[in-house]
């Protein structure tokens, strides 16, 4: 009898064990489809942007990488940013405002040649 009592002890134990990974899996679950949600969210915010070629979108090492064609920036040989690149940083920093909890790296580029 007493082995039966330990069983059910130990049982009752890895059920309780059970019970608190699956909470913590769905807490997990939670917070992944909120990211998620959040994610396609920004996405659909930056659609304009993307779609007119003012940014592009990339993903390096899971994360989300903005970058700004040097095109959109800069004319040719000159370091200063143009008046239609300032609209589109502006319009950019208001998008990403609206996540303040985020991180983002952004980049800018500018071909040779």
């Amino acid at each position: 009898m007493g082995t039966l009592v330990k069983d059910k002890e130990s049982l009752q134990q890895a059920l309780d064990d059970a019970k608190a990974r699956l909470i913590t899996l769905r807490a997990l679950q939670a917070a992944a489809q909120a990211r998620d949600a959040a994610m396609k969210s920004l996405a659909q915010k930056l659609t304009p942007l993307v779609e007119t070629k003012r940014i592009e979108m990339a993903t390096h090492d899971g994360q989300t990488v903005l970058v700004i064609p040097g095109s959109v920036l800069f004319e040719s040989d000159r370091t200063e940013v143009k008046r239609s690149g300032e609209a589109v940083l502006e319009a950019l920093a208001h998008v990403l405002s609206t996540s303040p909890d985020w991180r983002f790296r952004i980049a800018a580029y500018r071909r040779a040649g």
